[in-house]
């Protein structure tokens, strides 16, 4: 490497990077330990960009093996639908990639593609949008409308809090779905790949306001505000629905039920995490200002202290309970004492 750009920078230019082969490319991104590596080295030059695809494509899996921090997509100043890419443990900002995304809302990112709300359109619509397919890979992929009851005012901006994608479209486009939490009641809409229609649960399922959901191990789980975690599925109806609507419906396995009613139940947010070593975390959050947590643990203070002088003051008055018990005691055995003396004085004087 270093005496090849020697050579270039001599005026030798019977060698050039974009002329590298394979072998040596592979050589080169087999060392790579972070996908942010992966996309310097694809903006590099044409032919090395069509390189790190096929790279990628090939060898995905080991970045999702390593979990690698995922690089954030940021809006570039000055430009209302360009980002740029920020990695996160580098602090650093990718100015080499920049991407044209004119839909504001995104709800989801999954296997390098991104979730977005399409708010040109009266609808709830989903699209996934690929930035670095390849030109032989679908780039963009829109789903049916969401059908909700719900008025604008009953939800937020866009009408979508979150969409998980459970496999990459491009490796399995026959076989991935998309489940979303949407709506005021924020329910759970299920798409397959190949319907025309989303499934949703059934009016009169009980369990609503969920927080996350996410796919583990092939399997679909969500949480809502009290902590209520339930396994999702699909469930075929028993009469065939009409053909405008899904001949599917949600059913919701429940997982872990809500918490008791004594203890500090809804959160201000929860979470569904799948740790770097497989194991699925459930995370709470609390939206609590630190005056507000002043104020709580004053309060908690003070009724602690309140508490400790009511058990302080009963003790002390059953001691004295007892004390008393004892000295009245004494005075009986004297009293019982002083009638024996006596009663023996008595019989002594009639002897």
């Amino acid at each position: 490497m270093a005496t090849l750009a020697e050579e270039n920078t001599t005026g030798n230019n019977s060698r050039q990077w974009s002329l590298l082969g394979d072998d040596i490319l592979n050589m080169i991104t087999d060392r790579f330990d972070d996908i942010y590596d992966y996309a310097r080295f694809g903006a590099v030059c044409k032919p090395w960009l069509s390189f790190s695809h096929r790279f990628y494509n090939q060898k995905k899996h080991l970045f999702r093996a390593n979990h690698q921090l995922p690089l954030l997509v940021v809006p570039v100043e000055g430009h209302q639908q360009i980002r740029g890419l920020y990695n996160i443990p580098t602090d650093t900002l990718c100015n080499q990639i920049q991407l044209t995304l004119p839909y504001k809302r995104c709800c989801g990112s999954f296997y390098g593609w991104l979730i977005f709300v399409d708010n040109k359109s009266a609808e709830i619509e989903l699209l996934l949008i690929n930035p670095f397919a390849s030109e032989s890979e679908k780039s963009l992929i829109k789903l049916p409308s969401i059908f909700c009851e719900d008025t604008v005012s009953q939800m937020d901006e866009y009408g979508v809090n979150k969409a998980v994608l459970s496999k990459d479209p491009n490796e399995f486009p026959n076989d991935f779905e998309v489940i979303a939490i949407y709506g005021g009641m924020q329910t759970l809409a299920h798409y397959k790949s190949g319907d025309q229609f989303w499934s949703y649960p059934k009016p009169t399922t009980e369990i609503h306001c969920f927080a996350d959901v996410i796919f583990y191990k092939g399997f679909a789980y969500a949480v809502n505000f009290y902590s209520w975690i339930v396994r999702v599925y699909l469930k075929r109806f028993k009469q065939n629905p009409t053909g405008d609507s899904s001949p599917c419906f949600l059913r919701c396995k429940t997982i872990c039920k809500r918490l008791p009613l004594s203890v500090r139940n809804y959160s201000g947010n929860a979470y569904l995490v799948e740790t770097c070593k497989g194991e699925l975390l459930h995370v709470r959050r609390d939206y609590i200002t630190q005056e507000s947590q002043m104020a709580m643990d004053e309060e908690n203070e003070a009724e602690m202290e309140r508490v400790q002088a009511e058990y302080d003051a009963r003790t002390q008055e059953e001691r004295d309970q007892i004390m008393e018990r004892i000295e009245n005691q004494d005075r009986e055995d004297d009293e019982i004492k002083e009638t024996i003396t006596q009663f023996q004085c008595q019989v002594q004087g009639a002897h």
